[in-house]
């Protein structure tokens, strides 16, 4: 066998690369439209009370048993599927391969019905971050819908591999989402800069994780005693007559935060 020559394009290796590429796809396509099917199953099933009936307490739950997947991917499910009860246009995309059930899981939980046909054009082709973003764009968020997010809030901290390895997941909410990333950066990136230049290449979740170790130490680095929210001095003004400065002092002395309201009450504490 001759090899290539240099410069040349090896046909029989394209030929395998682009069938790889539509064996790909199709197959994508097919777990797409399984993926559709199955949210159809899934509401069908909550319409009838399937999960009430085998004893469990969400349709997630039920599907996690029946499935035998772990709970967070079959919530996640069972929410796209209630959510394309009223998204058409992004259940048919998914129904003929066009969209994943990634993409529309990320489109659904903020499209509407007026953004629905809009959602499921723009979205083929984008990955799901992109697809979330547009559809918050479509239909930008409320008051009530950044109280939801607050009320997510959240943080799990689990030990694993025998108490070797700490597993962190959590959620915050723009606010604080915004304040913890900006933190993580400032950690990070000069700290990647320096690893750079000294020839070290991390992952950027390596670095984010240094940076989170980082951040942790900083705020610790005082003391380790628990940190006391500010006290609040709180000062009740009578008609009779204001409280004297001395009070004030008097007061701070003994650790009472409230000072009394009537001025018989404020003689007791001399």
């Amino acid at each position: 066998m001759f090899g290539t020559l240099e410069g040349t394009v090896d046909q029989a290796r394209e030929r395998r690369r682009e069938a790889r590429r539509c064996e790909l796809r199709s197959l994508c396509e097919q777990e797409a439209r399984i993926k559709q099917r199955v949210t159809q199953i899934v509401r069908e099933a909550d319409d009838e009370r399937d999960w009430q009936a085998a004893g469990c307490c969400s349709s997630a739950q039920w599907l996690a048993q029946v499935s035998s997947s772990d709970y967070q991917s079959a919530a996640r499910l069972s929410r796209t599927s209630s959510a394309l009860r009223c998204l058409p246009a992004l259940d048919q995309a998914m129904s003929t391969g066009e969209l994943t059930l990634d993409q529309v899981a990320a489109a659904a939980e903020y499209a509407t019905p007026a953004t629905d046909a809009e959602l499921a054009r723009v979205a083929v082709g984008k990955p799901p971050s992109a697809i979330a973003l547009a559809a918050r764009t479509l239909a930008p968020p409320t008051v009530t819908d950044d109280q939801v997010l607050y009320q997510r809030r959240s943080l799990s901290m689990t030990w694993t591999r025998g108490r070797r390895e700490l597993a962190i997941s959590g959620r915050l909410p723009l606010e604080q989402g915004v304040a913890f990333e900006q933190a993580i950066w400032n950690i990070a990136k000069p700290q990647r800069a320096l690893d750079k230049q000294a020839g070290t290449t991390l992952d950027w979740q390596q670095s984010a994780a240094d940076a989170l170790v980082t951040l942790t130490r900083r705020a610790g680095s005082d003391d380790n005693a628990v940190k006391r929210s500010p006290t609040t001095l709180i000062v009740h003004l009578s008609d009779d007559a204001p409280p004297l400065l001395g009070e004030f002092d008097h007061a701070r002395e003994r650790g009472q935060h409230d000072l009394p309201r009537s001025r018989s009450a404020r003689e007791s504490l001399r």
